[in-house]
């Protein structure tokens, strides 16, 4: 009677090691899940720290008198006092001789250019 109870309590020893061997290694792994959760987490945490720095920064290029100024030089043609003002605009209509004597030349060159034009690819 002896043998039966210290191969039963054998028996409930190793079932109990086993049970807590599965539960360590079910543990370990929810374990590792959440550790990497949290690095990507962190490293998503870092990222809008980052975000909202260079959105700080900006706001502030934005509120900067230099900047307001350039906008409003740009797009509300302000000048300041004292200040003169030159519009300068491109004459469309006329052009200029340089251009037409070089298409000139292009248009019709000679027959031995073409070929060394066709030749080095030009």
């Amino acid at each position: 009677m002896n043998i039966i109870k210290f191969k039963i309590f054998t028996l409930l020893i190793v079932a109990a090691i086993g049970w807590l061997s599965l539960s360590f290694f079910n543990i370990r792994t929810q374990d590792s899940i959440v550790n990497k959760d949290i690095s990507d987490l962190e490293r998503e945490i870092k990222n809008l720290e980052d975000s909202n720095s260079s959105a700080e920064k900006f706001i502030g290029y934005l509120k900067h008198n230099s900047f307001l100024e350039k906008e409003a030089r740009s797009k509300l043609n302000y000048k300041a006092i004292g200040e003169e003002v030159a519009f300068v605009y491109p004459d469309e209509n006329k052009i200029s001789s340089q251009s037409l004597n070089v298409q000139d030349q292009l248009s019709d060159p000679p027959n031995y250019l073409k070929w060394l034009y066709y030749l080095i690819g030009y």
